[in-house]
């Protein structure tokens, strides 16, 4: 069972806690669907996912071609928790 986020500010590192086990018990997982599955909004699912994204708790893979309106970078296919390394 998946839990949903909430939206209470002071509940952010709990939606975090949320996106990133729906991530991590998913594999490979879009926005879209992560969105969809926790009942939080795109923005909010957007900005935990950058944040996991630039502190390397997850790799995300964007879609190839031609970039997004105003010359942005291009939307996420997916995301997925980075492969681990064995010493």
């Amino acid at each position: 069972m998946v839990s949903r986020g909430t939206t209470q500010q002071s509940s952010a590192p709990y939606n975090r806690r949320i996106v990133l086990d729906v991530i991590r018990r998913q594999g490979s997982i879009s926005r879209k669907e992560i969105v969809d599955l926790v009942s939080l909004s795109p923005q909010t699912v957007a900005n935990i996912t950058n944040d996991l994204e630039t502190i390397g708790l997850i790799v995300a893979r964007r879609s190839t071609g031609a970039k997004s309106r105003a010359n942005r970078r291009s939307p996420l296919s997916s995301m997925r928790m980075p492969a681990t390394r064995s010493a």
